[in-house]
């Protein structure tokens, strides 16, 4: 199975359903992957300031792994987020 994620939002939410899938808790997760159930918890709500290693070290104890595609088109343009295509004055 695949899984979209392009924020931190959703990748809260499938960390979450996919602890839920295998019935663990976040205490369980939170062993597993060797870090805080508080970290688990701040990450399923969108809270927690994402560390890379971190999330591939809870992303393999849930036995799931990474793969980054190129899309077609951008999603997002990050000079418009950014403010990069209107010159300030």
């Amino acid at each position: 199975m695949q899984y979209q994620v392009r924020t931190t939002q959703e990748l809260a939410t499938t960390v979450r359903n996919l602890r839920l899938a295998k019935n663990m808790t976040q205490a369980d997760l939170a062993t597993r992957a060797g870090v805080s159930r508080k970290w688990i918890s701040d990450l399923e709500s969108g809270r927690s300031s994402l560390r890379l290693t971190k999330v591939l070290i809870l992303l393999d104890a849930l036995d799931i792994s990474l793969t980054l595609q190129e899309r077609a088109k951008p999603s997002i343009d990050l000079d418009d987020l950014l403010g990069l295509d209107n010159p300030r004055d």
